[in-house]
């Protein structure tokens, strides 16, 4: 009967690890439901309301609430080179459709990024 008390502990453990990955796996898929990948195919325009990073890929939402994932950009001759670490709150976006050209408005600054490309390696 000793042993009782250490039968409960194993089933306890696994319950909890799955309610853990349940909750987990939905507040991701209610967070991407927020943003849609930006795509040549796909118009932004607007200011920089908020970004997210997570797990490497940048999560821009505008001031007029639309929201973009942006998985890779970058453009050696800034500091920091990737898209997503680069954008900053308060900047302007600008990628027209059938583009994949991401121009960063930043004060009087025009910065360029392409989807999925290294630029100036």
């Amino acid at each position: 009967m000793k042993y009782a008390g250490r039968l409960w502990f194993y089933p306890t453990v696994l319950l909890g690890f799955v309610l853990m990955l349940y909750f987990v796996n939905n507040n991701w898929k209610d967070f991407l439901s927020n943003y849609k990948e930006a795509t040549s195919d796909c118009s932004i325009v607007g200011k920089v309301k908020d970004i997210k990073i997570k797990r490497g890929v940048g999560y821009v939402m505008l001031e007029d609430g639309n929201g973009y994932s942006f998985y890779e950009a970058r453009n050696f001759s800034y500091k920091p080179s990737s898209f997503s670490d680069f954008v900053a709150k308060g900047d302007s976006l600008l990628k027209r459709n059938n583009s994949d050209t991401i121009i960063v408005r930043r004060q009087a600054n025009n910065y360029v990024f392409v989807l999925n490309q290294y630029l100036n390696q």
